[in-house]
């Protein structure tokens, strides 16, 4: 039987305050991909990465946020330069893990003192060099996940770089294989490791919780749209702010999006009014989201510099669409059907689970589509119509 479904979307006010994104004064260096940043006090210190001529750097900058302004720090020593480390500070110093240098990875810790200006070496990892890892930060203990090696694309173990003592410890690995330049951040006490590229060259979309009490992972969610890595994450108050990142059909993005992490619930914002980028240096005042630099679409490298802030969702679709969606409850087939030429709001049609993992996608070019939904095991799924209007949600039964 034909089933009629009126769907209402009525959010007009949600984009019609405030800038989210202001283009802020462009890093003051060669522009570069690939890069490290971390935060002390009201500056986030930017630098290393990998330039056109493919040259790793030593030089940063400090990024004044309150003045919006940019000043030059010190730099690395020269036998330093390197690309794809890992950044993180304790509040009063800063820290660049490992990365990838002329033509070796590294394994190597810096410390940087903001007072004074300079860099010292601090205790290297006890274990093999590595580029491209994530981390997070609990109390005075740093957590080192994955990366990649000589011999691994991408690796699963997991060090934590005690801060307060300068020392190292092994963890449990992350579950489900290594990841390649996946994005952690932490939250009330526990971790978080979202995207990364695996060892088979796949682009993951898993969220996986780290509880240090007991030194497990356990997945928690899953990431509403296609994998990818290169993404960054700032932490929010009780969100994980999510922006850009690469595809395995090299898709540059250019969304912003946010997980509450309490519920696990992702919300898609406003997009930089930009071209699509990875590989930036990305760091927060606590409100507001910074990006700078980075490898965009279209093969070059950028000195831009951007603010995401007052987070507004994209709006819903604004009309009332009338959506036909018959057999429901299905075994096969699912035909889709608008009326009045609705399917032009439209770009295309994915299919989630109630986890939020995404099975597949299909566009929207016609008024009446049908969509094979036989693969997929028993259960409540959703369509998600997508367009440059807004977006509508199904839900749907396979049987």
């Amino acid at each position: 039987m034909l089933k009629f479904i009126w769907i209402f979307f009525c959010f007009p006010a949600l984009c019609s305050i405030g800038q989210q994104w202001q283009a802020l004064p462009d890093f003051p260096g060669l522009a570069r991909d690939d890069g490290s940043a971390f935060v002390i006090g009201n500056k986030a210190y930017c630098g290393t990465g990998v330039t056109s001529t493919m040259g790793p750097q030593i030089d940063f900058y400090a990024f004044d946020m309150p003045s919006a302004s940019w000043s030059q720090v010190a730099s690395l020593p020269e036998w330093a330069a390197r690309q794809y480390c890992t950044a993180f500070t304790d509040g009063t110093n800063g820290f660049l893990f490992g990365g990838y240098g002329w033509s070796e990875f590294l394994g190597d810790l810096w410390k940087y003192d903001a007072g004074n200006d300079n860099w010292e070496q601090a205790a290297p990892m006890p274990d093999e060099a590595r580029s491209g890892a994530t981390s997070f930060t609990l109390g005075n203990d740093t957590y080192i996940i994955g990366g990649k090696n000589a011999t691994s694309d991408a690796l699963s173990d997991v060090w934590v770089y005690h801060m307060d003592t300068d020392s190292w410890t092994q963890k449990s690995d992350l579950p489900s294989g290594g990841r390649w330049r996946a994005s952690g951040f932490s939250h009330a006490g526990f971790g978080y490791v979202v995207f990364g590229r695996d060892e088979s060259g796949d682009y993951r979309g898993e969220v996986f919780k780290y509880s240090p009490g007991t030194d497990t992972w356990t997945e928690v969610g899953y990431f509403p749209g296609n994998g990818r890595n290169y993404v960054s994450v700032q932490k929010i108050g009780d969100e994980a702010m999510f922006f850009g990142g690469l595809d395995v059909d090299n898709t540059l993005y250019k969304d912003l999006w946010s997980l509450d992490v309490e519920t696990m619930n992702w919300t898609e914002f406003e997009p930089l009014p930009s071209a699509g980028r990875r590989g930036g240096m990305s760091f927060t005042d606590g409100s507001s989201l910074y990006y700078t630099s980075g490898y965009i679409q279209g093969g070059t490298r950028t000195l831009e510099t951007w603010k995401a802030t007052d987070f507004y969702p994209v709006p819903e679709v604004p009309e009332v669409i009338f959506i036909d969606i018959y057999p429901n409850p299905t075994s096969g087939f699912v035909n889709v059907g608008f009326e009045n030429n609705e399917h032009r709001l439209f770009e295309g049609v994915r299919v989630f689970d109630r986890l939020g993992r995404e099975y597949f996608q299909h566009p929207i070019e016609e008024a009446r589509t049908m969509l094979d939904v036989s693969t997929l095991a028993p259960g409540v799924y959703v369509f998600y119509f997508y367009g440059s209007r807004g977006v509508a949600r199904l839900p749907f039964v396979k049987i």
